[in-house]
């Protein structure tokens, strides 16, 4: 009887140690799905993000690329008109910032002094993204514009490039937006503007004469270039005014003042600009 009795305690305890044994192998198992499907997870997750950081380099570049692209054409130079204003850029922001019809910006009212126009897409379709170029300005809005410049003496620069060093009439934002694969990217680049007027858009006084300088000759002449010669000492002041004008630019020059870069973001509506199409 008492054999019988230590017999059902042993198999009790081995039935006790089996079921034991199995929650811990269900257990590990758990574990073991649980950190693979982790794994899965993670791979996947950095997959994602590698991803979204390629596009985001993508819309990145191209910005930036078409940035670069818009500075060339601004450093061409020229008569605006010579250029194509109604075509080339830099004829058209020549006239957008001496047209009056393209209003100064203002932070109250972005809406209708942020000039913004859709960069039309290469034949392969959206393949290359959709770039949006938005325009705005701060200008003088002086019927003339005065100044002196101090000058140099003979063999020194022409009094006429001093004066567009010297005038920095309108300062310019170009911003280019890249919106592709579901991303945007913002690079803007802020221009000074400098002319060099025409002749006859600057009146020079000196010693209280009007005068005018002689290309030819190196040399100031009373009035009309046929003039008396005045002399004027290097290092006196001179004084100007100039009428600005789009007819009276002889070439505008445009220097990056400040780049900012925007930050990247998911991609949105394009929002409503004001009315200026190049």
């Amino acid at each position: 009887m008492s054999r019988q009795k230590t017999g059902g305690a042993r198999d009790r305890k081995a039935r006790a140690q089996q079921g034991a044994s199995l929650v811990v192998v269900v257990c590990v198992s758990a574990f073991l799905v649980a950190f693979a499907l982790a794994m899965v997870y993670t791979a996947g997750l950095m997959l994602s993000q590698a991803n979204r950081r390629l596009k985001q380099e993508r819309s990145r570049q191209l910005a930036r690329s078409f940035s670069q692209v818009l500075y060339e054409e601004l450093q061409e130079g020229g008569k605006p008109e010579d250029k194509g204003s109604a075509n080339g850029f830099y004829g058209f922001v020549c006239k957008f910032l001496e047209d009056s019809h393209y209003l100064n910006y203002d932070p109250d009212q972005p809406d209708a002094t942020i000039y913004r126009y859709q960069v039309d897409a290469p034949a392969t379709g959206d393949a290359y993204g959709k770039v949006t170029v938005a325009l705005y300005k701060e200008s003088e809005d002086d019927a003339e514009l005065a100044g002196t410049i101090i000058y140099g003496g003979t063999g020194s620069a022409d009094p006429l490039v001093a004066v567009a060093g010297s005038v920095q009439r309108a300062t310019l934002t170009v911003e280019v937006t890249a919106e592709t694969d579901g991303m945007s990217y913002s690079y803007s680049t802020v221009y000074e503007q400098s002319i060099h007027y025409r002749d006859e858009a600057v009146r020079f006084t000196y010693d209280g004469r009007e005068i005018r300088w002689d290309k030819g000759a190196q040399e100031w002449k009373e009035g009309a270039l046929t003039g008396e010669t005045v002399d004027v000492n290097p290092g006196d002041a001179v004084s100007f005014v100039v009428t600005p004008g789009l007819d009276n630019i002889e070439e505008c020059k445009y220097n990056k003042a400040i780049r900012e870069e925007g930050d990247l973001e998911e991609s949105e509506a394009p929002g409503g600009g004001g009315g200026g199409t190049p």
